[in-house]
């Protein structure tokens, strides 16, 4: 579902609902991701039976920690939009919160690969094998296509700001740049 983030936050924010409407997809599609998992594990129940190589226990309390775990790191990059909205001015705590959630979009990035790094390094120790090297490799990867994405917000900012939210945001290009490079770091955490 991080893939539905950027998809839906266009139309939402083209349709005039502004950051509030950004925020609430995102509120959205992190709900939808739990469900999502809960749906898909449904069935594991208290014991994981699987072939005889692989006799695991299924703790479902692990789930809840990775659930809460994924949670708590969306909670943590939107509550500085949240805090700045209601401790600053609405103009300013607007200029942040703009350049705040298009420098967001680099989380995306690592997202995805997290996604497909989790079952082919999990896949790779359940065989025996070290993960290390596709660890290693995704990282890079991940730090440079952060680094490209954060270079394009310190480039380009003000049409990217004016793009997504309008004229009145110009302001929110001179933080966009130090945003970038704060979530290109995340991003890079993140896997």
């Amino acid at each position: 579902p991080g893939f539905l983030r950027p998809v839906l936050v266009l139309p939402v924010l083209a349709a005039g609902f502004g950051v509030s409407g950004a925020l609430g997809v995102n509120l959205a599609v992190s709900l939808l991701a739990v469900g999502i998992a809960g749906f898909a594990l449904r069935d594991l129940g208290g014991t994981w039976r699987s072939s005889a190589r692989s006799s695991h226990r299924f703790q479902a309390r692990e789930v809840v920690v990775l659930a809460m775990g994924a949670l708590a790191f969306a909670s943590l990059t939107n509550v500085d939009v949240v805090l700045a909205n209601a401790l600053l001015a609405d103009r300013e705590g607007g200029v942040y919160a703009a350049a705040s959630i298009v420098a967001k979009l680099i989380l995306i990035v690592s997202a995805v690969i997290s996604t497909v790094l989790l079952p082919k390094t999990a896949s790779r120790v359940a065989e025996g094998r070290s993960g290390t090297g596709i660890l290693n490799a995704s990282v890079f990867v991940a730090a440079a296509l952060s680094a490209i994405c954060a270079t394009i917000l310190f480039v380009v900012p003000e049409k990217l700001v004016v793009w997504g939210f309008g004229g009145e945001f110009r302001g929110s290009t001179e933080l966009l740049g130090l945003f970038g490079t704060a979530m290109a770091v995340a991003g890079v955490v993140n896997v």
